[in-house]
């Protein structure tokens, strides 16, 4: 039955039967245009829905592992880490690629990179 008019619906054909064939429209009165509509309707909903799912499945397969975030660190823990004393951390920080400078009196090293950074700089 068709929702829209609560009349039954003639026999509605089947979108391979209309795609063989166009010319079947022409003979279809206009309930069963409707139905074929409405079902079109449902069937792009779907598709779409479908295609979102892949893309989304798509781009969590190329992202890869989530990284976790990277740590500031103190002069005293990165100095710590690096083996160095504070203050030849502090005094070189203008050269080395992990320490940020967050105002005039606040100085943080990025853990992620001093770890990277170590491995370049040791045997």
């Amino acid at each position: 039955m068709s929702r829209a008019f609560n009349t039954p619906v003639s026999v509605v054909p089947s979108l391979a039967t209309i795609q063989a064939d166009r010319s079947v429209l022409d003979g279809l009165p206009v309930d069963v245009l409707l139905e074929l509509r409405r079902q079109v309707g449902h069937l792009s909903v779907d598709l779409d829905v479908a295609i979102s799912g892949h893309t989304i499945n798509a781009a969590a397969k190329n992202r890869g592992p989530v990284e976790e975030p990277d740590t500031l660190l103190t002069p005293d823990q990165a100095a710590s880490i690096a083996g160095v004393n504070r203050s030849w951390l502090i005094r070189n920080s203008y050269k080395l690629p992990f320490a940020r400078k967050l105002s005039h009196k606040v100085l943080r090293f990025s853990e992620g990179g001093l770890r990277r950074w170590l491995v370049t700089r040791r045997p």
